[in-house]
């Protein structure tokens, strides 16, 4: 992987991770929206990872197209855990 992929995929990451912090910390109500726009975020980064590991696999190791593989399915499993959490009904 080129390292400005690396770069811009791991940048990415921390600034989601940031939003989580922050959204977490700081919304009490109507935490919804924020929670659907970082698993819709997080599923865009899954595509993005997916595409530039077909683009650059000729450069990669069978344990980098490992790692990334692993990576795309725990930020998948992320992501259904994240949207089921949005979009279920309130039992109270």
């Amino acid at each position: 992987m080129p390292w400005n992929a690396v770069y811009f995929l791991s940048g990415t990451a921390c600034v989601f991770a940031t939003y989580s912090f922050f959204c977490s910390c700081c919304l009490q109500n109507n935490w919804r929206p924020f929670l659907i726009a970082i698993g819709v975020a997080n599923l865009l980064y899954c595509f993005l990872t997916a595409t530039l590991l077909f683009i650059n696999y000729d450069r990669f190791t069978k344990l980098g197209v490992a790692y990334f593989v692993i990576e795309m399915l725990i930020v998948c499993g992320l992501v259904f855990i994240e949207l089921n959490v949005a979009t279920a009904r309130s039992k109270f």
